[in-house]
C-alpha cells in the first residue's frame, strides 16, 4: 500500500505550489517586519525629538529660574547697600556736627629779628641777618652758608567745639608753642572762639634752596600738613600749606635769593583737603574742602 502525504491528496495544491505560496508569505512577513521596524524607528525618532525638546525646555526653565534668582539676589544686595549707605550718610552727618572748624593762616614775621620776610642767613658770631632783597651767593656756598626760615602760624577756632591740632608733617621744620618745642607736632588745643600762635622754623643750606619740588627737602617752599580733630577723635580734617617762600634765581654759578614779600604771598591760608571719619568701621575720605 502506497502512503501519500496529505499534500498529495486529490484537490490539494501541489508541493511546488505550496512552496511558491510559502515564499510569498515569507516575503509578506519580511515586508511587515520591515514596515514595523520603519514605523518603530519613526516613533522612536519622534520620541527622541520630544525628549530632546523637553530636555531643552527644562534647561531653559532652569536657566530662567537661575537668572531670576540672580536678579533677586542682586536686588537684595543693592537694597542692603543702599540701606548701608543711608545709614552711613546719617552717621557721617551726625559726626559732622561734632567736627570743629579751624582757620589756619601763616605770616612771615619773625619775632626774633622783626623782619617781614621769611629768610635769614647766619652771619658773624651766629647772628641771624634778614635777607630782605635780592642777595647774591656763590654756588660754592651751598655747604658753608646756613639759612633760617621762620613762619608764624595762626590757628583760630571758628566753631563751637574745642579743636585739637597736630602738625603731622612739619616739612623738616621745628615747631614752637608758648616757648616750648612741640615734640611730635602737638597736640595744641584751641578753644571755641579762641586763637593760638605756632612758630615754625627750618634750617636749610643753599643746596636745599636749589632743590626741585620733588626733593625730600625743597627749601624754597613751605609745605606743612596739620590734622584737626574733635575731642572725641571722631573726625579728622587734613589741612595743608603749600606755597613758595623763597625765590631762587641764577645762572648756575651766581645764585640770587629773594624772599617772597608778605604783601604778595597768596598761599598763606591752609584749606581742609580731606575729611576722615575715624570712628566708623571703615574710614570714609571726602577729598573736597568741607
Amino acid at each position: 500500500m502506497v502512503v501519500t502525504g496529505w499534500w498529495n491528496l486529490p484537490g490539494w495544491p501541489l508541493a511546488d505550489e505550496w512552496a511558491a505560496f510559502w515564499g510569498f508569505g515569507t516575503m509578506l512577513a519580511t515586508f511587515g517586519t520591515l514596515a514595523a521596524a520603519i514605523v518603530a524607528g519613526i516613533f522612536a525618532g519622534l520620541a527622541a525629538r520630544a525628549t530632546r525638546e523637553q530636555a531643552n525646555a527644562a534647561a531653559t526653565d532652569v536657566a530662567l529660574a537661575r537668572r531670576a534668582l540672580e536678579v533677586t539676589e542682586a536686588d537684595a544686595i543693592a537694597a542692603r547697600l543702599e540701606a548701608e549707605r543711608a545709614t552711613r550718610w546719617a552717621e557721617e552727618r551726625r559726626l559732622d556736627g561734632l567736627a570743629p572748624s579751624v582757620f589756619m593762616e601763616a605770616f612771615p614775621e619773625s619775632r626774633d629779628s622783626g623782619t617781614g620776610f621769611f629768610l635769614e642767613r647766619q652771619g658773624e658770631q651766629g647772628r641771624w641777618v634778614p635777607v630782605e632783597g635780592p642777595e647774591p651767593f656763590d654756588v660754592d656756598d651751598h655747604r658753608r652758608t646756613l639759612f633760617r626760615q621762620v613762619v608764624q602760624i595762626l590757628l583760630r577756632n571758628v566753631s563751637s567745639v574745642p579743636a585739637r591740632v597736630d602738625f603731622e608733617r612739619p616739612d623738616n621744620g621745628r615747631l614752637w608753642y608758648e616757648g616750648i618745642v612741640l615734640g611730635g607736632g602737638g597736640p595744641i588745643w584751641v578753644m571755641p572762639g579762641e586763637r593760638e600762635w605756632v612758630r615754625w622754623e627750618r634750617f636749610v643750606r643753599l643746596g636745599d634752596l636749589l632743590a626741585n619740588e620733588d626733593a625730600p627737602v625743597c627749601g624754597s617752599r613751605f609745605r606743612v600738613e596739620a590734622w584737626v580733630r574733635d575731642a572725641g577723635m571722631n573726625v579728622r580734617d587734613v589741612y595743608k600749606f603749600d606755597g613758595p617762600i623763597t625765590v631762587v634765581d641764577g645762572n648756575g654759578i651766581d645764585i640770587r635769593l629773594l624772599p617772597v614779600s608778605p604783601a604778595g604771598w597768596v598761599d598763606r591760608v591752609a584749606y581742609p583737603v580731606e575729611r576722615v571719619y575715624t570712628r566708623l568701621a571703615t574710614a570714609s575720605v571726602v577729598t573736597e574742602a568741607v
